[in-house]
């Protein structure tokens, strides 16, 4: 069933975005966050720096939802995060190396736009979750099964409609999900900034990016800095309570681990330009290769990133090769929230012409739209809910 195709929205950066027909301004605790993220993002500059005004104490995940739990299951203990006890259902499902912690802002907003309930969970290998086996294992498959799974032991069999929303890896998950039919009553999906066509031209330099990080951190308020002067996040407050969960204590062995896999992408991404190539070792045996050092496996007092994204690499092609055609085969609702117009590619281009689904872009967010403008994703969500009568009247 094909659906009437609806205007682009694109919110303007000179005005500030108002609240769809028929819903609620939000006032919260966010307002003045969300007002000041809305301006075009500088690096260290106005609302992004570090300056004596800026709070980085981190913020606990408990403020912003009704219960966080462990859910013992077969395959492992999921932490879980949920929300409000009337209207549609909200499934949440988070992008690589982030954790449920990342839908906090907008589970915020959401609850004062809209009555809905809300449901998210850390991944396997990311936030408190623990899995019984290879939690290095993140392909397409193996978090299929996972999320299957959660959803036969966390969500009554009621009839309640479910609507699906993912973030990056998060969308991958949710679209393949919703398209091999794995969620029970499913009122809608929802990919935020996740295209086939982009996340597949930007995998050669996922590991460049993957190398400018810091190993380690010195404490959360420090990694919490680090996120916003660099632009991974724009938004103080989702700082706060999201990048907590990404780190975990840095022992020393994993430290070198890291700092060898590091070390072994950059040279293996060296050019091949002979002029440029590294020299050789042959006949000089004062050259000798990286060697990790061995030393006693013992806490070094700092933070390191809960999730090593470098060792997921074998599965990102499995994640978006042919997300597209997965997308629009998805039936009933569907939005795609982007960052950027220019993140279609051929097959979203044509399927948003032919109306199959609705497109909504946030100027001035970056890749984590929902963490970086929670109040104006708040609004479009819950707009979309309303539109397709998954709202009670």
């Amino acid at each position: 069933m094909a659906f009437k195709p609806r205007d682009l929205t694109r919110l303007q950066q000179s005005e500030k975005p108002s609240s769809p027909r028929g819903l609620p301004q939000p006032t919260s605790r966010l307002d003045a966050c969300n007002e000041r993220s809305a301006a075009p993002f500088k690096p260290g500059a106005g609302f992004y720096s570090t300056g004596a005004h800026r709070v980085f104490t981190p913020l606990n995940p408990n403020s912003f939802f009704d219960v966080i739990e462990n859910k013992e299951t077969s395959r492992g203990s999921f932490r879980v995060y949920s929300k409000g006890q009337s209207g549609p259902r909200l499934i949440f499902l988070h992008g690589g190396g982030h954790s449920g912690a990342s839908w906090a802002c907008l589970t915020d907003q959401l609850s004062q736009l809209c009555e809905c309930r809300v449901l998210a969970f850390d991944a396997r290998g990311h936030g408190a979750t623990t899995v019984e086996g290879d939690e290095h294992d993140l392909s397409l498959e193996t978090q299929c099964d996972d999320f299957k799974m959660l959803l036969d032991q966390v969500i009554p069999s009621d009839d309640i409609p479910n609507v699906v929303v993912g973030h990056s890896m998060g969308g991958a998950i949710a679209a393949h999900a919703c398209a091999r039919g794995l969620v029970p009553n499913l009122g809608g999906l929802i990919v935020i900034d996740v295209v086939e066509g982009t996340a597949m031209d930007a995998l050669s330099g996922m590991m460049r990016f993957l190398r400018s990080r810091p190993v380690t951190f010195e404490s959360e308020e420090a990694a919490i800095k680090w996120a916003l002067r660099n632009g991974q996040l724009r938004n103080c407050e989702s700082a706060r309570v999201s990048m907590p969960p990404q780190l975990t204590a840095a022992t020393t062995a994993v430290v070198n681990a890291r700092t060898s896999r590091q070390l072994s992408n950059t040279l293996a991404e060296e050019p091949e330009d002979e002029d440029e190539a590294l020299p050789s070792n042959e006949g000089n045996s004062s050259k000798v290769p990286f060697q990790e050092p061995a030393s006693v496996d013992k806490e070094t007092g700092e933070l390191t990133w809960r999730v090593d994204l470098s060792q997921s690499a074998p599965y990102w092609e499995g994640w978006f090769k042919g997300l597209s055609k997965t997308f629009l085969s998805v039936p009933g609702p569907k939005m795609l929230l982007l960052a950027a117009m220019d993140r279609l590619d051929k097959d979203l281009m044509i399927g948003q012409m032919q109306g199959k689904f609705q497109l909504q872009v946030i100027a001035n967010a970056g890749h984590c739209v929902h963490e970086d403008a929670p109040g104006q994703a708040g609004a479009v969500i819950a707009e979309f809910l309303k539109r397709y009568s998954l709202l009670k009247s």
